[in-house]
């Protein structure tokens, strides 16, 4: 085996790795989301959730980490789509948004 194909496989592994752990990181936010939905009444859509955004910044302890934002649809009254926002440091929530949306009548 040459330096080239070494370094080729060494390519190849790491961005299997990383799919992986993108992978994992977009379930987390799936059901952190689901769980969230429902806790506010909501109906989260489609049961998926699609990576928005993705940077490096450091964590609490100095660590560099990656930060995910996950984008989700909801609806509140079944008649309008709106739009959600999971943010992940690492794999820990750091926020979760809804877009101001209507609430049912007999929610009130």
């Amino acid at each position: 085996m040459s330096i080239g194909d070494f370094f080729w496989l060494l390519l190849l592994c790491l961005v299997a790795i990383f799919w992986w752990r993108t992978s994992e990181a977009k379930q987390i936010a799936r059901r952190l989301a689901r769980r969230h939905c429902e806790q506010m009444g909501v109906q989260f859509l489609d049961d998926s959730v699609v990576l928005k955004r993705m940077r490096p910044q450091r964590h609490r302890r100095g660590q560099v980490v990656l930060q995910r934002t996950f984008c989700f649809e909801f609806a509140s009254t079944g008649a309008e789509r709106y739009f959600g926002e999971v943010v992940l440091l690492g794999y820990q929530l750091q926020t979760i948004t809804l877009e101001p949306h209507r609430i049912p009548p007999e929610s009130q």
